[in-house]
């Protein structure tokens, strides 16, 4: 766990460097976890287009501010 987020620290320092907004991506495995559903359900999500991915080599990530995107747009009884 201490190797990933040392990698993160990073790769966030490596975009700061170069003046980029560092991107913040979710295994499907850790979308699993946040969303607190079966990794069908997140493949389901992602196959219906409901929630974003991006595919680098074989791994399947989501964007953080998408997730984000998907929970405001699903939030019930949400106050305004």
């Amino acid at each position: 766990m201490n190797d990933e987020i040392n990698e993160q620290d990073r790769s966030d320092e490596i975009a700061r460097r170069l003046g980029l907004a560092a991107v913040q991506l979710c295994t499907v495995e850790e979308t699993c976890k946040l969303l607190r559903v079966s990794r069908w359900q997140v493949n389901d999500l992602i196959n219906r287009r409901e929630l974003s991915s991006v595919k680098i080599g074989r791994r399947r990530l989501v964007p953080l501010a998408d997730l984000r995107a998907f929970l405001d747009r699903n939030l019930i009884g949400a106050v305004s």
